[in-house]
């Protein structure tokens, strides 16, 4: 019951701070979107979604009246991001300077997670061991590209927020199934919650953005989630257990992080190409990403939402099916799913790139 409640309290409060933002004539001008050349909105409308959204988490892990350290640890290093946001929505900051402090937040929950989880990431808490430098590059590299991703993802209405909510569910059902980490499932269930009450006013058209100030936090949550899965997940193969000092193992447990991201990292690469072969500066916002490169070829903004959300979902349903069923034919479904995935991105920008120049 206390579960139920939880969930209900973190899309109520989510829905009715997002409907309090769309009224209030103050907080609509705070860090409002204008239209310009290279968005796709046409009206000026309110950027503050993300506020309501972590309101709705924090709130609703306040009425369950308890968690674990980790999941403290999760949610308190997102505070920095949210403030970076909501700071770069009312005011743009300099590329570099956001990278900056988005990979020092990603450092701080590094150091955090490890003083009050042992078992999590257990190899980057030795502090001479070579792994350790690597893989805190490599970590503080992956929450960085992550929450960027998700921020360029931020381009339609209705799709960073729907490919976050099915990409929380997921780790919210996956985690679960770890003892030291049941209590951060929970974590994740309250943020798809508050999630769903946002798309109530950001599906199309929407009447509030999610803006930085939600993007950021969200994407950075969904990267450090995928990494805790990855990391502590024990595959079970042919009825034997295979733990994380196995090759095997480990090899499975990396592939369901991209596999997870799968659209927002689609979405971030083709961009980063397309834009670079072009001669243009990649992080100058435009409309060629996947969503306007669907809608240039006849799909509706509507439907175009709807197909990315699609692939997600079979991202996440895929990821499901290789960390709960037989593995063995594992490397044949990823390699059609990825094939395919490549395959159709090609052939939309050969499509569509006469539409986004």
């Amino acid at each position: 019951m206390q579960f139920y409640l939880a969930v209900f309290s973190a899309f109520t409060i989510s829905l009715i701070a997002c409907w309090i933002i769309t009224r209030s004539h103050t907080l609509k001008r705070i860090g409002n979107v204008e239209p310009a050349e290279n968005r796709w909105h046409n009206d000026i409308t309110p950027g503050l979604g993300g506020v309501p959204i972590f309101l709705g988490v924090t709130c609703a892990t306040l009425v369950a009246g308890s968690t674990d350290a980790v999941s403290g640890v999760v949610l308190l290093c997102a505070v920095p991001l949210l403030v970076l946001g909501l700071y770069d929505d009312i005011k743009p900051m300099q590329p570099r300077t956001k990278l900056l402090l988005q990979t020092l937040t990603a450092l701080l929950f590094l150091v955090l997670v490890n003083s009050v989880g042992n078992d999590i990431f257990p190899k980057s808490i030795e502090p001479d061991s070579n792994y350790s430098v690597f893989y805190g590059f490599i970590f503080c590299t992956w929450v960085v590209g992550i929450l960027n991703a998700f921020n360029l993802l931020d381009n339609m209405d209705g799709l960073a927020g729907g490919v976050a909510l099915i990409a929380s569910l997921t780790i919210a059902y996956l985690i679960a199934d770890h003892e030291t980490l049941y209590s951060l499932s929970f974590l994740y269930y309250l943020l798809a919650a508050s999630l769903a009450g946002f798309l109530v006013l950001n599906k199309n058209p929407a009447k509030l953005f999610m803006g930085d100030t939600g993007s950021l936090w969200i994407g950075y949550l969904i990267a450090v989630g995928v990494l805790l899965l990855s990391s502590t997940t024990n595959f079970h193969f042919q009825d034997e257990t295979i733990g994380s000092k196995n090759p095997f193992s480990f090899s499975m447990n990396w592939l369901l992080a991209p596999l997870l991201c799968t659209v927002p990292l689609s979405d971030t690469l083709m961009v980063m190409i397309t834009r670079t072969l072009r001669g243009q500066p990649v992080s100058v916002g435009g409309k060629d990403h996947l969503s306007h490169r669907l809608v240039s070829i006849g799909f509706s903004e509507q439907s175009s939402v709807a197909f990315l959300w699609l692939i997600a979902l079979i991202a996440s349903a895929l990821a499901i099916a290789i960390h709960q069923f037989n593995l063995v034919l594992w490397p044949v479904y990823l390699l059609v799913f990825f094939c395919m995935l490549v395959a159709s991105i090609v052939c939309l920008v050969y499509r569509s790139e006469a539409h986004v120049v």
